[in-house]
């Protein structure tokens, strides 16, 4: 029988449901915890980066929302004028891309919304001041 750690969680994800047994096994997954976070890198879908805001710039992306009723979506809209399309996509390539798995490890919320026929991934930590807004490549 394996020993669950009890009071540690994945070192690679973070998940506090993802306990690796003492022989590396994770017991929420069923197979060893670095198989699975290398398959989820392999296989995550790359993201572009369209903006990150903190601060001041964070205060004024909730003033503009609250203004159009402060919805997930209201947020999405004024965050998505900062998405040039091909050029947002050509920087990706040279800075590199964000892989879907890298956000779910995070402890921001993460919203998805759709806005003027792009799908949107938006992370909010309200705590932090902090918005980020990712979409697929086009």
């Amino acid at each position: 029988m394996k020993n669950l750690i009890d009071d540690t969680y994945c070192p690679l994800c973070g998940n506090l449901e993802c306990h690796a047994d003492n022989d590396g096994w994770c017991l929420a997954h069923g197979w060893d915890c670095g198989d699975f976070h290398q398959y989820l890198n392999e296989t995550s879908e790359p993201l572009v980066d369209i903006i990150h805001l903190q601060g001041d710039d964070y205060e004024t992306a909730v003033d503009a929302a609250n203004d159009q009723g402060g919805s997930t979506e209201a947020v999405v809209a004024y965050l998505a004028q900062f998405d040039y399309g091909d050029e947002t996509d050509s920087v990706a390539e040279i800075n590199g891309h964000t892989k879907f798995v890298e956000l779910e490890r995070l402890q921001h919320q993460l919203h998805e919304a759709d806005h003027g026929g792009l799908h949107y991934w938006l992370q909010v930590d309200h705590g932090l001041r902090f918005y980020g807004l990712y979409r697929r490549p086009l």
